[in-house]
């Protein structure tokens, strides 16, 4: 038999005729530590003011043994403190009625499961088949009792319900229901250690993460130096895997040391009993046919796993498309758009591959505001720089047709399509809002005034280089331009 190390807490498993007194006794016993747990940790929230009231009536009975002329005889301060008293204990007594109020709220908000044990066995059951293979697998964890019960044989139809409400594969030979349903739908956590994202290695039946892989299994061309007595026979009956680490890998395939140990201490164990060759004749058939299986078994699991992570991915990419449906016909009810619903898609509360509810959209939907607004700005922004581009764009092929008319000689001495767009005419053009449309036609009344606009602009470019020779800031290159420019204004 191949053992299985899950950590259990305890598989003790109860007998037909003893699981109603069992489950009986299991609910006894968290009823009692439910209500004793409750007694202990439950505080009366009228208790102080219990005993306010029972020192002023302590007081009053005081002050009557006194009599009438006592109380006559107070002087003005001893009223005084009496009426401050009463109004002090009046505002404790609102305090501590709205204390219980928000204790009474905030119970009706706590959900426990104290209440489960006293339930019907019947009914108890039934909500267990109903519930998911993960939770199943969280139940049983709870603590050693809920272990104890729901690992039992007589309840493994509750596991197989479970797990054939979740599509799972029938178990292989000598699998108990619990183990199985924990391999095909239980966290990726290692069986050993706290290692998270560890997959199931089906020939060993385990999740063993690689540092416990390396500490767990031997290379079959070294067996014989750690186990030197060990009989070739025997290694036959232990499953032999080929997923080791990368680092050890090797093409003779490895052993699970555990399972080398325990098949000897078995083998060992019917060899000392008296008449064993029959029993041990059995036991190496069984093993070899279970180890056969076990092989064969590998490839089922595999193209189940494979399968199953495929609807799962399926599954999650539904919830998400159906959680952000939810979402973006909220938002268009509100009067935001289309582009503002794409703008928040890829927010973490919006991929959620979990079912939207009221509590979650009233979480939500302020920040969700918050962040549309922001995406507004930022995209009016992109927007802005994006028409400012395509109507210099614009500008630009203007400018190439209206340089035809003249000869190549003259296009250089030309002001550039980026200069053109400091024109004034040009430039109220370019900067019309965002809306409005902007076509080749727009620039036609700024065209016609190009040649006036260009002698402008050749003028403050000699104007410019005066300044220059002026001053001495001048070159060879300079004075090429000036006498360029003069022949532009000639030509235009």
């Amino acid at each position: 038999m191949i053992h299985n190390h899950r950590p259990y807490p305890s598989t003790t498993i109860i007998p037909m005729q003893t699981h109603c007194q069992g489950l009986s006794s299991f609910n006894t016993q968290l009823r009692r530590s439910t209500r004793s747990a409750v007694s202990s940790k439950r505080r009366s929230p009228a208790k102080p003011e219990d005993d306010d009231w029972q020192k002023e009536d302590e007081d009053n009975e005081k002050e009557s043994d006194r009599g009438y002329d006592a109380v006559l005889k107070r002087g003005p301060a001893k009223r005084r403190r009496t009426i401050m008293t009463a109004a002090a204990k009046k505002t404790k007594a609102m305090k501590a009625t709205s204390t219980q109020i928000k204790r009474k709220q905030t119970e009706k908000k706590r959900r426990d499961l104290s209440l489960l044990p006293t339930m019907p066995l019947d009914i108890l059951l039934t909500v267990y088949t109903m519930l998911s293979p993960q939770d199943l697998i969280n139940l049983s964890r709870v603590d050693e009792n809920f272990c104890r019960t729901l690992t039992a044989n007589n309840l493994s139809f509750v596991w197989k319900a479970v797990r054939e409400a979740d599509g799972g594969i029938e178990p292989p030979q000598g699998i108990p229901e619990y183990r199985w349903v924990d391999l095909l739908f239980g966290k990726s956590v290692c069986d050993f250690c706290p290692a998270k994202n560890v997959s199931v290695d089906w020939t060993l039946r385990r999740r063993v993460c690689k540092r416990c892989l390396m500490a767990n299994l031997l290379c079959a061309s070294r067996v014989r130096s750690h186990f030197p007595d060990i009989n070739t026979e025997v290694l036959n009956l232990i499953p032999l895997t080929y997923a080791g680490p990368r680092k050890m890998r090797s093409s003779s395939g490895y052993y699970w040391i555990p399972d080398v140990v325990d098949i000897q201490g078995e083998i060992k164990e019917l060899e000392s009993q008296p008449g064993s060759s029959e029993p041990l004749i059995e036991f190496r058939t069984s093993r070899k046919k279970l180890i056969e299986d076990t092989y064969k078994d590998v490839r089922r699991c595999e193209e189940w796993t494979r399968a199953n992570a495929q609807k799962k991915a399926d599954d999650s990419k539904q919830l998400r498309d159906e959680r952000f449906s939810m979402i973006k016909t909220r938002l268009l009810e509100l009067g935001y758009n289309e582009r503002d619903v794409q703008g928040v898609r890829s927010e973490p509360y919006v991929v959620r591959d979990v079912e939207l509810t009221p509590q979650d959209w009233n979480r939500m939907r302020r920040g969700l505001e918050v962040l549309i607004k922001e995406n507004r700005a930022q995209q009016a922004k992109e927007d802005r720089t994006m028409v400012l581009f395509k109507r210099s764009q614009i500008v630009e092929d203007v400018l190439k047709v209206y340089k035809r008319k003249f000869l190549p000689v003259v296009w250089r001495e030309m002001p550039s399509y980026a200069d053109v767009c400091t024109f004034p005419a040009f430039r109220a053009i370019l900067e019309l809002p965002t809306e409005h449309v902007v076509t080749d036609a727009s620039f036609v009344d700024a065209v016609d005034e190009l040649p006036t606009l260009i002698a402008d602009w050749q003028r403050r470019r000699e104007s410019d280089l005066k300044t220059q020779v002026v001053s001495g800031n001048w070159t060879s290159r300079s004075f090429e331009v000036g006498n360029s420019g003069l022949l532009l204004r000639t030509a235009v």
